[in-house]
């Protein structure tokens, strides 16, 4: 299994102006990829891979190396430039700490549940997990403290399983898959009783209509506090939590007319994500396995 930067934006519909991009680079991993970090600088890129390790990709050098070891795939990874660590979360149902210069994992912590989804705000980390809980962890300890575990535990309001979670400084916006969000804000000095608060932690319609779809993917756009929510239904929309407003919604993916569905078809968008300047919003569509294997096609893969 190949990953690279970037390939194959050519049509001036998909591009949207942003002009050609082209392969750089390209590394063979021998198993998928599931998931990618950059380092701040752009000269390094970190993955989590189905052979059960943790991989850097010294763009410079163009040199692939194992910096993780699970017993199970990795799932998410996620490097912090403040600690200069890598952290990876596993099926194995651990969340690891990683310094590249050494082989053992710097702290880890086994979940008592398997670990789906984690999201990064640095001190706060999230993680979303089966039977819809939320683990937070506050990285400021492992910075001052050398302490690596969770300062609170929670079941997410909403009543069907987790499909995506993006945390800023003080919470997170979690989406489901009955097409609905939840907005939880922490106070540091009380945890269990802000998270009660209904002023602040609330739920809505997000991806429903007379039809539900699941909430694929969150962002925050880190200059303006907003947050971009991407669904099943091949929509895409932006949204205030302090205002409690829907700001602007996109055209769904049926007026994209280069692509290999049939005419009018709803294309599901896998993923989104904010620029760190909050100017670009990056969008993936493609076939998400919400009707199973059965309805996957080989144009899905295109």
């Amino acid at each position: 299994f190949f990953f690279q930067a970037e390939d194959g934006i050519r049509d001036p519909l998909w591009s949207r102006g942003l002009g050609d991009v082209y392969k750089r680079q390209a590394q063979d991993c021998g198993e998928p990829v599931l998931n990618i970090s950059w380092n701040r600088e752009g000269t390094s890129i970190f993955a989590g891979c189905c052979d059960n390790t943790a991989k850097m990709w010294d763009l410079q050098a163009n040199r692939i190396m194992n910096i993780g070891q699970h017993s199970q795939p990795v799932a998410q990874v996620h490097w912090c430039e403040m600690l200069n660590v890598l952290y990876t979360m596993s099926w194995d149902k651990t969340i690891s700490v990683w310094d590249a210069k050494q082989q053992n994992p710097v702290m880890s912590f086994t979940l008592d549940r398997k670990p789906h989804y984690m999201s990064v705000a640095f001190p706060f980390m999230a993680i979303a997990t089966a039977n819809r809980y939320v683990y937070m962890f506050d990285l400021d300890k492992l910075r001052c403290q050398g302490v690596f575990q969770p300062i609170y535990q929670t079941e997410t309001m909403l009543k069907y399983n987790t499909k995506s979670i993006a945390a800023y400084q003080n919470g997170w916006v979690l989406g489901s898959i009955e097409g609905r969000c939840e907005v939880r804000t922490f106070e540091m000095a009380n945890i269990q009783f802000s998270l009660q608060n209904k002023n602040t932690n609330f739920t809505f319609k997000a991806h429903r209509d007379k039809d539900i779809y699941a909430v694929n993917s969150i962002s925050f756009n880190n200059q303006h506090g907003t947050f971009a929510t991407a669904g099943s239904d091949g929509k895409l929309f932006t949204w205030d939590k302090d205002a409690k407003i829907k700001l602007k919604g996109f055209p769904d993916s049926r007026q994209i007319t280069t692509h290999p569905y049939p005419a009018n078809a709803v294309i599901p968008i896998l993923d989104c994500g904010f620029n760190s300047q909050g100017t670009i919003l990056a969008v993936a569509y493609g076939y998400d396995w919400a009707k199973g294997a059965g309805e996957y096609k080989e144009r899905d893969n295109e």
